[in-house]
């Protein structure tokens, strides 16, 4: 946008933050537009995926071939902890701990380093300081 008064450095900040919300919600504004827009388009390719899942599936196919390109299956796999308890102690178990990622929790290890003012051995922080602005 090229407001004068943003390029010239002559606004307040209560100026700022309400430029900054009405930019915001016209972008949210032309989003939601967009997701209108773009809802029959996206209900139609459901559609046609549905079809063409049923056409490779009911012909025991992999993928099928069209001049414009090629329809495949894919399996695609989510994995996620509904117990811990039950979790660390079959890892524990039955030594596979390879199931485990190589990371910590970033909420209990900033708490631990604020309350001791000590840094924990082989933890990397690192924080940035970005601008949010809430509407009143």
């Amino acid at each position: 946008m090229s407001d004068p008064n943003i390029r010239t450095g002559r606004q307040t900040p209560a100026w700022l933050i309400e430029e900054y919300i009405k930019l915001r919600n016209k972008v949210n504004e032309i989003k939601a537009k967009h997701a209108e827009q773009l809802e029959p388009y996206a209900t139609v390719m459901q559609t046609i995926e549905s079809q063409l899942l049923d056409h490779l599936q009911h012909n025991d196919l992999g993928s099928i071939k069209g001049d414009s390109g090629t329809a495949y299956k894919q399996t695609i796999t989510s994995v996620t902890v509904d117990n811990w308890d039950q979790v660390l102690r079959y890892i524990q178990e039955n030594n596979t701990w390879d199931l485990l990622e190589r990371r910590v929790s970033k909420q209990v290890a900033t708490t631990i380093i604020e309350e001791s003012q000590k840094p924990i051995p082989g933890v990397k922080i690192s924080q940035a300081l970005v601008l949010r602005v809430r509407s009143s």
